[in-house]
């Protein structure tokens, strides 16, 4: 069981960038408020300094989680691989 975590782990990375991109679009294209909408008022007002200021935070908010959830627990969960891995005759791994 532990094995499949190496293939789950990366698809849940995957999973997340496409779920934050999806509620985005549909919050710009559907909904009065959000991070999608205030996205479409800097479009429509042509500010793309604003615009651009909401994608970094999108960015930074999403590598954020990525970096200080996920991949924590994907090590967590991966570490009887390294438990176990064998030494190399140089004590090296």
């Amino acid at each position: 069981m532990p094995q499949i975590v190496s293939h789950i782990a990366p698809a849940g990375i995957t999973a997340l960038a496409l779920a934050v991109k999806v509620s985005v679009m549909v919050e710009l294209l559907a909904l009065a408020d959000g991070l999608g909408a205030a996205l479409a008022r800097a479009r429509v007002d042509l500010e793309s300094t604003r615009a651009f200021a909401w994608i970094v935070i999108m960015l930074v908010l999403v590598l954020g989680f990525e970096r200080g959830v996920l991949r924590p627990l994907h090590r967590h969960v991966e570490r009887w691989r390294t438990s176990q891995m064998p030494m190399s005759p140089a004590g090296h791994t």
